[in-house]
């Protein structure tokens, strides 16, 4: 049925965004323990997003308009959808909305948590200030190994202050993160 819904492309969107995490029990309710230490992008576990991402570039006006009217819990789906595509399609329409949504989402640090994971999409200026931001100065160890990953995701060199901060981080999963996708600059 997913595959079915993804080859009907963009007319299956609107119905499959009304679903964003509602169906199953496989979404996540909490910040993760442990680090996801593929290279690639993880596929999002949301069945409708799953099926979303099928789509691809045509949802993802779609699931920006779920970011920015929806309930939460279709909002955390949203993001893990957008960054997928954005990261597999090279595009980079998104960044702005995704941005905004990290700058108000103040305490939600499960948001947060998915936003920087949806950043590893965006090599942007704006982005990787965030990113190292959140290295240097978060107090939760889950947001710094995210931020860390994504930065890396992005194949490009690392401030070389950052690179070493990550490195030297008392969690063992950001330095264990810092040891697999950081680059320092020569």
């Amino acid at each position: 049925m997913s595959e079915a819904l993804g080859e009907i492309g963009e007319a299956s969107v609107p119905c499959l965004v009304s679903w964003l995490g509602k169906i199953g029990e496989n979404q996540y309710k909490a910040l993760p323990t442990k680090g996801f230490y593929k290279k690639n992008y993880p596929l999002p576990r949301d069945i409708a997003a799953r099926t979303v991402v099928k789509v691809g570039v045509p949802a993802i006006n779609y699931l920006e308009k779920v970011i920015l009217e929806s309930e939460r819990e279709s909002v955390l789906e949203a993001v893990d959808a957008i960054g997928h595509i954005s990261f597999y399609k090279k595009v980079l329409n998104s960044a702005s909305v995704l941005l905004d949504t990290y700058q108000a989402c103040d305490d939600d640090l499960l948001l947060k948590w998915k936003l920087l994971r949806a950043f590893q999409a965006f090599p942007l200026k704006e982005i990787v200030t965030v990113l190292e931001g959140v290295i240097g100065e978060s107090p939760n160890p889950a947001l710094r190994w995210e931020a860390v990953r994504s930065l890396g995701q992005q194949s490009r060199s690392t401030n070389p202050e950052v690179a070493k901060k990550a490195h030297a981080d008392y969690h063992v999963e950001v330095r264990h993160m810092a040891a697999l996708f950081l680059k320092s600059s020569p």
